[in-house]
């Protein structure tokens, strides 16, 4: 049909592949390198930035995923410094909501946050390797805390208080 489809060229003497529409239009994917090493990128129909995947300066991967405009991550799975993995998950305001992440010593936690981004709700292992929960009120208070190792349920001003009594 004569249309553009694949694309093959160089740009700063790295090798580029791209990908488009059937009209030959809009880039649909992006297959080459940077300075940091592999990158891919997938576009929308309109040409607006919808994931990529790569390499970062320190040689640890990422992966993203864009809101509609592209212009916004919502999704952000990565490697941290210490070669511990990383999950954000952010609200149509571009807030996180929810971080799930490996620590320096290898123990998960999973954070939940409010509209305005400030942490509400934890679930983790502490350092006995126990299971452990928080929950903190609207000025950051720990208001219920749960101790998997303790058997401790502590409600701040209720009338909860057990460690390990029938409730």
């Amino acid at each position: 049909d004569g249309n553009l489809s694949v694309r093959l060229s160089s740009e700063s003497s790295r090798g580029v592949v791209e990908t488009s529409n059937a009209a030959g239009d809009t880039t649909l994917s992006y297959m080459g390198s940077d300075a940091n090493g592999g990158l891919s990128k997938t576009n929308d129909t309109d040409g607006n930035k919808s994931s990529e995947w790569g390499s970062d300066g320190s040689k640890r991967g990422f992966s993203k995923l864009y809101n509609a405009d592209g212009d916004e991550e919502r999704y952000a799975a990565e490697v941290d410094s210490a070669d511990n993995g990383k999950l954000t998950i952010k609200d149509s305001a571009a807030n996180t909501s929810i971080k799930l992440e490996s620590d320096s010593s290898k123990r998960g936690k999973l954070g939940v946050y409010d509209s305005a981004g400030a942490e509400v709700a934890s679930i983790k292992a502490d350092s006995s390797d126990e299971g452990y929960i928080d929950i903190k009120d609207s000025s950051a208070n720990i208001t219920t805390k749960i101790q998997g190792n303790k058997g401790t349920i502590v409600a701040t001003n209720s009338n909860i208080y057990s460690t390990g009594s029938v409730i």
